[in-house]
């Protein structure tokens, strides 16, 4: 298990994120490693909503999550999870603070449907009225500094469909040097400043 004690001030060299930009402390206590995860509870479905004041597991919209990347890294390491709803609003790959790796991404590897629209506290989706956008602006107020890749797709194939549906994706800033690495694969970081997909 993690120590809290031990959590610095959130620099690219000691950071409160791990290498997605999911917060390091899950569940009130940090993880270790470079992926921060809560485990996987079950659940098939998750749900998003950042205008939630306390942030749950995420099984319902009244025990929603506020992050996306939560919801997303959780998708990406409990295979059970094939559907996140999103409620209305903004969210960000990582945190919208300074000193945040540009290479911060959704980082989607498997087989899932994200599907926005969705007013506060859940309810009938409509994608005009309740608009989710994901936002590449990580390290606020410059644009220059944004994330490279909004969201980065890994080993898509056609049994693993995502669906992406009621998304808005903006402010992607591809125009940096050399490849990341994700998922055993590297991406330019001067293309694909939306989303960036590496099929097998």
């Amino acid at each position: 298990a993690g120590n809290n004690a031990y959590l610095s001030t959130g620099d690219l060299n000691d950071s409160l994120y791990d290498v997605t930009g999911a917060a390091r402390v899950q569940q009130s206590v940090v993880n270790m490693g470079p992926y921060e995860d809560w485990g996987c509870l079950g659940y098939t479905s998750l749900y998003v909503d950042s205008s939630i004041a306390v942030a749950g597991l995420g099984n319902s919209w009244a025990t929603a999550l506020s992050s996306l990347q939560d919801a997303v890294h959780t998708a990406y390491i409990c295979p059970q999870v094939d559907t996140i709803y999103v409620a209305q609003g903004t969210y960000y790959p990582g945190p919208t603070e300074n000193l945040i790796s540009q290479d911060t991404t959704f980082l989607i590897g498997k087989r899932l449907t994200i599907l926005g629209g969705y007013p506060t506290g859940g309810g009938v989706r409509n994608v005009n009225t309740h608009p989710v956008v994901l936002d590449g602006s990580i390290n606020l107020p410059n644009v220059v500094d944004n994330a490279y890749h909004v969201m980065t797709i890994v080993d898509a194939t056609a049994t693993d469909t995502v669906r992406l549906d009621g998304l808005t994706f903006k402010r992607g800033n591809a125009f940096g040097v050399g490849y990341n690495t994700l998922g055993g694969h590297s991406f330019s970081r001067g293309a694909g400043a939306g989303i960036v997909i590496y099929g097998p």
